[in-house]
């Protein structure tokens, strides 16, 4: 039987196989030597956390923190024009970040809870109401619920009281591109009856 110089189709040689290994070996071996398992389990290395923590930093957040689920009540009392009522909202942070909110109560940029009103057409009424700091952190995944002292606008009528959170001089949430979960609710301003 003699050799031909000539190879069959699909078949590398030595040499071929050799740099094949070396392309299905050689990504393998980095990712070894850089400590990662590149099976299901891909837990960061040591060195690294598992999730982004800003529990101890004070200034701006990064913009994948502002993402969160705000819910109000079913229903709020009537109010008077003017009146200011508590009303709780559940705060979810939704974000893989830990919201730092101790650590920035005392700068300018403070993270607080706040409102927005608009009237039975959609218009604006009122963009930022009153803040309520949130004085504590706020781990990933993890939920608090404030008081939110809400002023009822001056004018009787049906509005739509919608939460959101601001991290002042900064952004508002539902601004930001990550955004939420910001459902509202109907408030009622009572016409003030004259005696």
């Amino acid at each position: 039987m003699a050799l031909s110089g000539s190879v069959k189709p699909g078949f590398l040689g030595m040499e071929g196989e050799v740099m094949k290994a070396k392309r299905v070996l050689l990504p393998l071996l980095v990712l070894a030597w850089l400590g990662c398992s590149g099976g299901e389990d891909k837990k960061a290395p040591p060195h690294q956390p598992a999730f982004k923590a800003e529990a101890n930093v004070a200034g701006p957040l990064s913009t994948e923190a502002f993402s969160c689920a705000l819910s109000l009540p079913a229903s709020i009392p009537a109010m008077k024009p003017g009146e200011t009522v508590d009303v709780h909202v559940s705060i979810k942070n939704t974000s893989m970040i830990t919201w730092p909110g101790d650590a920035l109560v005392k700068t300018a940029q403070p993270l607080c809870a706040a409102y927005h009103i608009y009237n039975a057409s959609g218009d604006l009424a009122l963009w930022d109401g009153n803040r309520t700091p949130i004085t504590t952190a706020v781990a990933s995944g993890a939920e608090i619920t404030l008081v939110l002292k809400v002023k009822a606008p001056n004018t009787p009528g049906k509005y739509v009281l919608r939460p959101d959170l601001v991290q002042e001089n900064v952004a508002w949430f539902s601004r930001q591109a990550q955004g939420g979960k910001f459902l509202s609710a109907d408030i009622k301003v009572l016409a003030e009856r004259r005696k």
